[in-house]
């Protein structure tokens, strides 16, 4: 049987406050599993206050909040699990039960292999379309997730520019879940946009 595909909010922590933790509620309300707080930290210090509130929401609704941040966050009690942006040696790294760790990709197999052999429990595509939220990221080549899918037993998200207009040119693909950004960040009703986004994945 296979599983439900899912909705992975990426947030921006900077920004403000109330907003934020606003649309990460009602995010998480909609059927979100998964938080990921970028690193993007207002004048780059890293605000544990928000941390805190964030991962208060994300236990109470039954999601799990991952930090992009480098493994010497491991240990910090209030998040669920780190997201990397490339490949890191992990050899010291001491998971705790239960603890996320997650991976970029892009079109660099090797990158892909790298995340098969060292435990990473999911990849993250970006980018699948252009998008002023990850311009950062090469375009991925549809061939590229599908080595992933027919080579290894990695789950798979899919990220940058997936809104409603794009997710189904992504039909073709096999994938575990997308993750989203400014398609539910800037949602008047992100509960609402969340669940039209399960909805169409999982019909």
């Amino acid at each position: 049987m296979e599983m439900m595909k899912q909705v992975y909010l990426i947030a921006d922590p900077s920004l403000k406050q109330e907003f934020l933790i606003k649309k990460v509620s009602a995010a998480i309300r909609g059927g979100v599993h998964l938080v990921q707080l970028w690193n993007n930290w207002p004048r780059g210090a890293v605000n544990e206050e928000l941390i805190k509130k964030v991962h208060e929401i994300c236990t109470i609704g039954k999601a799990k909040l991952i930090l992009n941040a480098d493994l010497s966050w491991a240990e910090y009690p209030f998040i669920d699990g780190l997201h990397l942006d490339e490949p890191t040696d992990l050899s010291q790294l001491q998971r705790r039960e239960d603890f996320v760790l997650g991976l970029t990709v892009n079109n660099d197999r090797r990158i892909i292999d790298w995340a098969a052999g060292n435990k990473v429990d999911y990849i993250s595509f970006c980018s699948m379309f252009p998008s002023g939220t990850s311009n950062s990221c090469e375009l991925v080549q549809f061939e590229t997730v599908q080595y992933a899918t027919e080579t290894y037993q990695l789950p798979i998200y899919l990220a940058g520019g997936i809104k409603h207009e794009t997710l189904g040119k992504l039909h073709s693909l096999k994938f575990d879940g997308i993750a989203l950004v400014s398609a539910i960040m800037d949602a008047e009703n992100p509960e609402n946009e969340v669940k039209k986004y399960l909805n169409y994945m999982n019909k």
